[in-house]
């Protein structure tokens, strides 16, 4: 099982010599990196390092045996280097990342969520392996450039505030990819991708995205999440009828929602609050945790996953 809500299993390929993990901050939905946090627990997990996330040198090396740990006849979502970024790029040799994708390529059953916060170095990689006839044998012609990528290979990004969606999403409509996705969590301010979801009106649609995941932060340090910044995301789906996975609220909750015992008030009292958003959106959040927040948005769960054609 995955303790990451849209998918059903994680995989970790990419690992530190030595064992543990390792990534490198790159923008500020890092700052209170869940991975980084688990992997510091060296005397707690017996695979942890004690490594922060931070610009040390550090080598990779691949562990393909998580792929022997994968069912054999039942199809699963699999999430792939859920404790860092394949593409990190910093001593991680592309030999590392060819094996990879031909493991995922040796096991067509299951359907591979990759996200990345680096989608130059994705979109490099992506394109070689279509450039370059058997890099990796998907059993499919590489001159079909329709289909040369196999369906069950997903390719995202994270963009958690505006600014990373419109850097990162362009790079990502530019990458080959069967399905695209981006991932907005955390999400950190009202983002608007209404102009990536579709494009109407063209002979030959271009590329756009097939499916959008958000969410708030939890954990320590956690920042809140307007629901007005969520429930837009999900009309912008609607909208361009686009898949929608609401994963969760995070650990904080709005005030209109008022929880039992009057705590609400026992928390401003305490100063457990914040304000978010600006104007007729702006809302007081009070700090609870992450059961408490759950996963409906405006009363409703979403679990939408994209169609592959």
């Amino acid at each position: 099982m995955s303790k990451i809500e849209c998918t059903d299993k994680t995989i970790n390929p990419l690992k530190v010599k030595g064992g543990g993990y390792h990534c490198t901050k790159t923008s500020e939905g890092c700052a209170n990196c869940y991975a980084e946090r688990l992997n510091l627990r060296d005397g707690f997990y017996a695979w942890a390092n004690g490594i922060p996330f931070d610009d040390r040198d550090v080598e990779f090396e691949v562990d393909l045996s998580v792929f022997d740990k994968l069912p054999k006849t039942v199809p699963k979502r699999v999430f792939v280097q859920s404790m860092g970024d394949m593409f990190h790029g910093r001593n991680n040799p592309v030999d590392n990342n060819i094996a990879i994708f031909q493991a995922i390529s040796d096991n067509p059953i299951h359907t591979y969520i990759i996200l990345t916060k680096r989608p130059k170095r994705m979109r490099i990689f992506m394109r070689g392996l279509m450039r370059y006839e058997g890099i990796v044998d998907w059993g499919i012609d590489p001159y079909d450039t329709v289909k040369w990528i196999p369906d069950n290979l997903h390719l995202g990004v994270t963009a958690e505030n505006q600014a990373c969606a419109d850097e990162r999403i362009p790079i990502l409509l530019d990458t080959p990819a069967a399905i695209r996705f981006v991932s907005i969590e955390p999400m950190l301010g009202p983002v608007d991708i209404s102009q990536y979801l579709y494009c109407s009106g063209d002979e030959y649609r271009t590329p756009y995205l097939d499916w959008i995941i958000a969410g708030g932060e939890s954990g320590p340090g956690a920042r809140p999440m307007s629901p007005y910044w969520a429930e837009s995301i999900r009309d912008q789906c609607k909208t361009a009828d686009v898949a929608f996975f609401f994963k969760q609220n995070g650990v904080w909750i709005p005030d209109y929602l008022e929880l039992p015992g009057g705590s609400n008030q026992w928390r401003r009292q305490r100063g457990q609050y914040r304000w978010v958003g600006t104007g007729d959106e702006s809302v007081c959040m009070f700090k609870e945790s992450k059961k408490a927040a759950g996963r409906l948005l405006d009363g409703q769960e979403y679990n939408e996953y994209p169609e592959v054609e």
